[in-house]
């Protein structure tokens, strides 16, 4: 069995880059790989913390504290990445939410068009990922970010009082 074990990285040793075909690279320590991997250990409550590195094999290369170590170019690169790795929509309207015996309907609209969500319950279903922001998954693994309640149109949140 290969040992597991965890490296804190020097954010001045770390260097991101893309290469010509836009695969994101790394130099750490003066060691080159041609492809890396970042990962979020915590990607809703401290998306800036705590990132592992890994190289093209799935082999982890260490973990950064925090992103605001990193030179800039790197830094940004390191934000590319995860921005697409991690997006998830975030509500911008709620439509409708209807509630029956089986499931909760929600009709929204997110940043990225219009969206229905069917949720067996709300349990297991509409999870907190801190500062009243929620993330709602449906059946089918679509996900998207419930913003805190203040951030929504009154006929929003309304239709969050069925729920809250």
């Amino acid at each position: 069995m290969e040992e597991q074990w965890q490296t804190l990285l020097d954010p001045a040793s770390v260097t991101l880059w893309r290469t010509p075909g836009g695969v994101l690279a790394a130099r750490v320590a003066g060691a080159e790989f041609a492809q890396v991997t970042l990962l979020r250990a915590f990607p809703l409550s401290r998306p800036e913390e705590f990132i592992a590195l890994r190289d093209g094999d799935g082999k982890e290369i260490g973990v950064l504290a925090r992103l605001s170590g990193l030179e800039d170019g790197s830094r940004d690169e390191a934000h590319n990445d995860l921005r697409l790795r991690y997006h998830v929509p975030v509500v911008t309207l709620i439509r409708d939410i209807v509630h029956d015996p089986s499931s909760w309907r929600w009709e929204v609209e997110t940043e990225r068009g219009p969206l229905r969500l069917v949720l067996p319950n709300l349990h297991e279903h509409l999870r907190s990922a801190g500062n009243g922001r929620y993330i709602l998954t449906d059946l089918d693994g679509r996900r998207c970010e419930l913003p805190e309640q203040s951030q929504l149109d009154p006929h929003s949140r309304r239709h969050l009082r069925k729920v809250f």
